[in-house]
């Protein structure tokens, strides 16, 4: 593929996100893509085919950042508080780098896109409670030792996700 091809995919690919992220899949069109791109729309479907797959893909690549940023936490030889805040920085981190993808991820969900829910179901949880399976397994090793007053994973990792 040459440099103008790249180019231009890339461009649409960021323009989508950008009016994804800022407007919802059911108010962003092909030809509002193509708009902020710079072309026209016969190229946005050329490189992505559909308005649903160009979605799914950003959705994804932003899901894998988030699951990313929270599997590679899980570290051996790291002690419980480390892990915790590594848990936390994470999670701020993408946040930062990521400020729309919460506000993105609820108008999808009350708009009843089912799609963010099936993609969350079929490969990002896996993943997440995978991760967090780690961690609840050094939080109750932590209790036993009578390090920390017993509680749940979810009573350590629900006020971190009320932060959002």
């Amino acid at each position: 593929m040459n440099k103008d091809k790249a180019n231009m995919e890339q461009k649409i690919l960021e323009a989508a996100e950008k009016l994804f992220m800022e407007q919802g899949f059911a108010s962003t069109t092909t030809a509002k893509i193509a708009k902020e791109a710079g072309c026209n729309q016969a190229l946005v479907h050329y490189y992505y085919r559909t308005k649903e797959l160009l979605f799914e893909r950003i959705y994804k690549e932003k899901m894998q950042l988030m699951v990313n940023s929270i599997t590679n936490i899980n570290t051996s030889g790291s002690t419980f508080e480390e892990k915790v805040v590594g848990v936390i920085n994470a999670h701020w981190d993408f946040l930062t780098k990521n400020p729309l993808i919460v506000w993105f991820a609820l108008r999808e969900n009350l708009n009843g896109s089912t799609a963010l829910v099936n993609l969350f179901i079929k490969e990002i949880r896996p993943k997440a409670v995978d991760a967090f399976s780690k961690l609840e397994k050094d939080l109750n090793t932590e209790i036993e030792k009578g390090n920390i007053s017993p509680i749940t994973i979810y009573d350590l990792l629900l006020p971190l996700y009320r932060l959002i």
